[in-house]
């Protein structure tokens, strides 16, 4: 009786270790002559933004659940000069058998200066090293804000357990939302 204990248990481990090895990728570079825009919005991942002195924005999506396209992660992608634009859409419905690291993360390196408005339903959001315009926007995850130069807008619906929001920052002007 006890060996027949050991086989689900031992599925349940060989399912998760195999989709952790299964995580998929998408990539894609956009070029920019001025002053880079840039607008993240997703459902449920976590969002990372690093700067560089290329002059291009260059996204990396990364995904340990759901594979690209049609029955997956719907990626929508939009420049119009200098201003990009992804949209990262999950499919719809309860997994059966959801065992394991189910993570997404959208890594974006872009220009030092711009503007960015980046919005996330469920996922942390990481911001370092920028100067311009910030809007930032959890509904359940924490902010983490670095070494940015500029106006900063930041909301995020999770709070610690001490009872307050989770912003980690430097130099910048924060403007609350109002509740």
């Amino acid at each position: 009786m006890r060996r027949f204990l050991w086989i689900p248990i031992g599925l349940c481990l060989s399912i998760s270790l195999t989709q952790r090895a299964q995580a998929e990728e998408w990539t894609k570079a956009f070029n920019i002559t001025g002053r880079a825009e840039l607008r993240v919005d997703t459902s449920d991942a976590q969002i990372h933004v690093e700067t560089w002195d290329e002059k291009k924005i260059e996204a990396h999506i990364t995904s340990s659940k759901w594979g690209f396209g049609q029955g997956g992660i719907q990626v929508h992608d939009h420049q119009t000069g200098d201003s990009v634009e992804l949209e990262v859409r999950f499919p719809h419905g309860f997994p059966i058998m959801s065992i394991g690291d189910r993570r997404t993360v959208i890594e974006i390196r872009m220009p030092r200066e711009g503007k960015v408005r980046l919005d996330t339903g469920d996922g942390e959001i990481r911001l370092r090293d920028l100067k311009g315009e910030m809007e930032l926007e959890s509904g359940d995850g924490r902010l983490e804000i670095e070494g940015v130069d500029g106006i900063v807008r930041a909301h995020s619906g999770r709070r610690t357990s001490a009872g307050q929001r989770p912003l980690r920052s430097s130099r910048y002007q924060h403007q609350r939302r109002p509740h």
